[in-house]
């Protein structure tokens, strides 16, 4: 789940404002939930999601221009 949220969230980054706003809130809760069952299962963090730069993208402009997200955007960077 995290993975394919990832890869959502890589490709929605670049978007003009009117998609990314649109669509941020459905794939942060989607990285939310997929996060959700990294720390229930550490071990597929590392053989199931692999690294994303558009994904750390995605997370700085949502931490950037929607506040009210700023802290789900600091627990997924946590993890």
């Amino acid at each position: 789940k995290l993975a394919e949220a990832l890869r959502e969230a890589a490709a929605l980054a670049p978007q003009e404002e009117g998609p990314f706003g649109e669509g941020c809130s459905a794939v942060l809760s989607k990285i939310k939930r997929g996060v959700s069952d990294v720390r229930k299962a550490p071990d597929l963090l590392d053989k199931d999601v692999p690294p994303d730069s558009g994904a750390w993208e995605f997370l700085l402009r949502v931490a950037s221009e929607k506040p009210t997200f700023a802290k789900q955007v600091w627990d997924t960077a946590t993890v």
